[in-house]
C-alpha cells in the first residue's frame, strides 16, 4: 500500500493528511464502509482542477498518464478508461476496452459495451479486433443486424493487418 500512496501522491503521509481532512470534515468523501477509499468533494474536485490548468508548468495529460498507469495496474479499468477519455487518448481507451470487452459481453451487458465505444471513431475501433468482435455480438445481440458485417469485416482486416505486421 505504501508503495501505491508513493507513486500516487508523491509523498509518505497521505493517512496523516486524509486523517485531518476527515476530523475537520473537509472535501473528502468515503468510498467504502472501510474508509480505505475517499474522493474530493465534486466543488472541491473542481477548483483543483481549474488552478492546476491555470498553472503554466503543470501538465496535466501527465497526470492524467500516472492516474491510467495506476489505476490498469491495480484492475480500475473503468477508472482509467475515464482518465484515457480525459486525456483524450482514445487508442489507449480503446485497448483497455478491448481488455473488459469480453467479460462484459458474456456478462450480457450488450448496451453497455455499445455505449462504451460511443465515443471511438471507426478509425480507431477498426484497429482492434477484439473490440470489433464484441461490437458485432453487442450488435447481433441488440437486433442491429444492419451493422454487424461491418464489425466482422473490420476485426478480419485487423487480424490481417497484424499477421502482417508480424511476418
Amino acid at each position: 500500500r505504501n508503495i501505491h500512496e508513493r507513486q500516487v501522491t508523491l509523498s509518505n503521509n497521505s493517512k496523516e493528511i486524509i486523517k485531518n481532512l476527515k476530523h475537520l470534515n473537509l472535501f473528502i468523501i468515503p468510498l467504502d464502509d472501510n474508509s480505505d477509499w475517499y474522493r474530493y468533494h465534486n466543488i472541491f474536485r473542481t477548483l483543483l482542477l481549474k488552478r492546476l490548468k491555470e498553472e503554466k508548468s503543470f501538465n496535466l495529460n501527465k497526470l492524467h498518464n500516472k492516474a491510467i498507469l495506476w489505476f490498469e495496474n491495480n484492475n480500475f479499468t473503468f477508472e482509467a478508461l475515464n482518465h484515457s477519455l480525459e486525456n483524450k487518448d482514445l487508442d489507449k481507451y480503446c485497448s483497455l476496452l478491448s481488455d473488459i470487452s469480453m467479460e462484459t459481453i458474456i456478462k450480457g451487458e450488450f448496451l453497455f459495451f455499445k455505449s462504451l465505444s460511443e465515443v471511438l471513431p471507426e478509425e480507431i475501433i477498426s484497429k482492434y479486433p477484439l473490440v470489433c468482435i464484441c461490437l458485432g455480438w453487442a450488435n447481433c445481440l441488440t437486433h442491429n443486424l444492419d451493422i454487424v458485417e461491418k464489425y466482422i469485416n473490420y476485426a478480419e482486416n485487423a487480424n490481417d493487418e497484424n499477421i502482417s505486421n508480424n511476418l
